[in-house]
């Protein structure tokens, strides 16, 4: 039973890209516990949440603010 929850973990230890973030939310869980590295994790993907949708809404705004450009220019 040990090898079904070892063998996911594992698998999963090689497929996620390990990038600058990822270190230092490791090394935040082993000074200060993991409580906190959870906390700056989901704090990590509110900010990405949050760009994603601001790219996404100025991409649509774009065209519609492009008619406003004309009269302002000179």
């Amino acid at each position: 039973m040990r090898a079904f929850v070892e063998g996911p973990l594992a698998g999963l230890g090689i497929a996620i890209p390990v990038g600058p973030v990822a270190v230092l939310l490791v090394d935040l869980a082993m000074r200060r516990g993991f409580v906190h590295a959870v906390r700056a994790a989901s704090e990590r993907r509110a900010r990405i949440s949050r760009a994603t949708v601001a790219a996404v809404l100025g991409a649509a705004a774009g065209p519609a603010l492009a008619s406003l450009d004309t009269p302002l220019r000179p």
